[in-house]
């Protein structure tokens, strides 16, 4: 009797079916810096700004390592290309975050190890497309007007202004600690300083004397506070505007698709996970579209996960939605609620609570020319085709009426 009430237990309990994961990349140079840093004109960072570190490139081989021990009943212990799809900004470090990933979730073994059984990687397909085209996972979404029409508004708002009015003697006391040129602003502090300190802080540099625990938290306060701003996470009225105009509501109607996809098998080729190697302001954004961010930059090599469960204690099986958000490797990932939904959100109530942030053409809803850039680039390319071809046709015309005449002229005066 035991033994069937186990078995049934087994056979009755959720049965993972497909997740959707986002990551924010690892540790990486800054892209900036502020005048005093000690670190100006210094070999830091062979590689330039904002590229990996190596710091950077071990942050995501344990995420890889992580996500193998996560899902390693789900997935095969070997890789194979209709399990999982991989894509990624068009940006080294997000690119080399999905490849380190990749080696920590899948190292080869048996068969695998292509160059000898010393092999401990092997590669594997990560798909991008250009910058400027990139509505998925690009935040704020390129060529978006209406976006930045929002934005405007927000920093017009008597909110933004009060928050400026809050935080000028500290970004005062900021710029002169700096050697800062000018006013320093809410977002100059998180680019221009607390980035540089934090990235600094990854890989061990010590850091100047008066960058104490208090400031640096603080600065870390407005980093958080900042990428509200910009996704209208600190407006309660601009939320759901921004996630449709050019903030995560593209990317959420995808992770809605890509489950509706495996789920119901809609596509040739259904995944086991799809997976998206981005950014702080990727992973930001969404966290705000799904009223579920903290105020905090989302962590080097931080994760959200969307897990699908399949339950069949029903004549129909039915599927939930768990959401996880991996923010510290110190304690497990926190559940999140979606949108007000339980931690486990039945799949058809978090599609209708996704619908509510999601614009139905990306394109017309963020403002963008209906035309895409590689279209009106071939457009600009065929007009200059054609008239280069008419100016030849023009030419050869000219050349031959030329020689006819030349030709009548000879023969006229011969006779």
């Amino acid at each position: 009797m035991m033994v069937l009430l186990e078995n049934c237990a087994t056979e009755n309990a959720p049965q993972l079916v497909f997740a959707n994961l986002l990551w924010r990349h690892g540790s990486r140079s800054p892209v900036t810096s502020y005048p005093s840093d000690p670190y100006n004109g210094k070999p830091i960072w062979p590689q330039g700004p904002g590229q990996l570190t190596n710091v950077g490139m071990r942050q995501q081989h344990e995420l890889g390592q992580y996500f193998r021990q996560r899902y390693n009943n789900f997935l095969s212990k070997h890789y194979k290309r209709s399990e999982i799809y991989v894509r990624s900004t068009d940006v080294d470090r997000t690119l080399m975050s999905a490849e380190c990933n990749m080696a920590g979730l899948y190292p080869p073994s048996g068969r695998q190890k292509w160059n000898g059984t010393n092999t401990t990687w092997q590669p594997l397909p990560v798909h991008t497309v250009p910058e400027d085209t990139d509505l998925l996972l690009i935040y704020p979404a390129p060529h978006c007007p209406k976006y930045f029409e929002l934005l405007s508004e927000i920093y017009q708002s008597k909110i933004y202004k009060l928050l400026q009015a809050k935080y000028a003697p500290f970004l005062k006391e900021i710029a002169n600690l700096t050697q800062w040129n000018g006013k320093l602003s809410i977002m100059q502090a998180w680019i221009g300083v607390q980035d540089v300190l934090v990235l600094e802080k990854s890989v061990n540099l010590p850091l100047p004397s008066w960058v104490t625990e208090e400031r640096l938290a603080k600065l870390n306060e407005i980093a958080g506070l900042d990428i509200a701003i910009l996704f209208g996470g600190v407006n309660p009225g601009y939320r759901v505007k921004v996630a449709k105009a050019g903030g995560a509501g593209n990317l959420l109607k995808t992770i809605v698709h890509n489950i509706d996809s495996a789920i119901n098998g809609k596509t040739e080729s259904t995944y086991k996970i799809v997976a998206y190697s981005a950014h702080d302001t990727t992973l930001a954004a969404l966290l705000i579209a799904v009223d579920a961010f903290d105020m905090t930059q989302p962590p080097l090599a931080s994760s959200i996960m969307f897990e699908v469960y399949r339950m069949t204690s029903g004549n129909q099986p039915s599927y939930t939605v768990k959401t996880f958000y991996r923010n510290s490797v110190d304690h497990d990932p926190l559940p999140l609620s979606i949108l007000g939904c339980d931690f486990e959100c039945p799949f058809e109530e978090f599609k209708e609570r996704i619908a509510s942030i999601t614009p139905d053409d990306p394109d017309k809803e963020c403002g963008r020319s209906t035309l895409q850039d590689d279209q009106i680039w071939r457009l600009r390319y065929s007009s200059s085709s054609l008239l280069v071809l008419i100016w030849i046709v023009i030419v050869l015309v000219g050349i031959i009426v030329a020689f006819r005449s030349k030709k009548s002229e000879v023969r006229f005066s011969k006779v």
